[in-house]
């Protein structure tokens, strides 16, 4: 859809893509079999039904600086 916005629309703002990047992460959780997701600072958190997902025993962390890179983070664990 992005391609199809851009080709039509040109460049659009930070705004839209994070929009994009968003419905990405909850598409991506979808699939995964996430049925919460939420981060909070660093700390992602994510259930699949009643059970939390861990990284052994913790819980896993976000490392990117910014909310373009927050979101492939996010797009890529989840896959």
């Amino acid at each position: 859809m992005g391609r199809v916005w851009r080709d039509r629309y040109g460049p659009w703002p930070v705004e839209a893509g994070l929009l994009l990047g968003f419905h990405r992460v909850r598409v991506a959780a979808g699939l995964a079999g996430v049925t919460r997701l939420e981060t909070e600072g660093e700390k992602i958190r994510a259930w699949k039904g009643l059970e939390l997902e861990m990284v052994g025993t913790k819980l896993p962390r976000l490392t990117g600086e910014t909310a373009i890179d927050k979101l492939q983070e996010l797009e890529g664990w989840l896959r």
